[in-house]
């Protein structure tokens, strides 16, 4: 066993795993608690419902959206003139974030 190289793959506990391959090799008896590797799909945790039906998800959706530039002269003629807080519910960034925050805005009111 002595320069055998393992990568992370060599170490799944499966009985087939190039590990488990070279403990066998070295004398060592595997014994398979067969309780213990009842399959992931097979526990039903405290949040699940049990269900005999099976939903696919994860299907790549192209999804196309707008986004609107601004111009930033603008952006800093109103900061200039109304300041960083926000006029309609009075936030101001620099209260909850510190020093970090001086001249951020965030526009929530759309």
């Amino acid at each position: 066993m002595t320069g055998t190289q393992f990568t992370p793959a060599d170490f799944t506990g499966g009985i087939k795993s190039k590990c488990v391959k070279l403990l066998i090799e070295q004398g060592f008896h595997i014994h398979q608690d067969k309780a213990a590797a009842a399959p992931i799909a097979d526990v039903l945790f405290p949040d699940e419902l049990p269900s005999q039906e099976t939903y696919l998800e994860g299907a790549a959706i192209k999804v196309t959206v707008n986004r609107y530039e601004r111009d930033k002269k603008a952006r800093d003629k109103a900061v200039e003139h109304h300041g960083c807080q926000c006029n309609v519910c009075g936030v101001d960034l620099v209260k909850i974030y510190g020093d970090i925050a001086e001249g951020f805005i965030h526009v929530h009111h759309l």
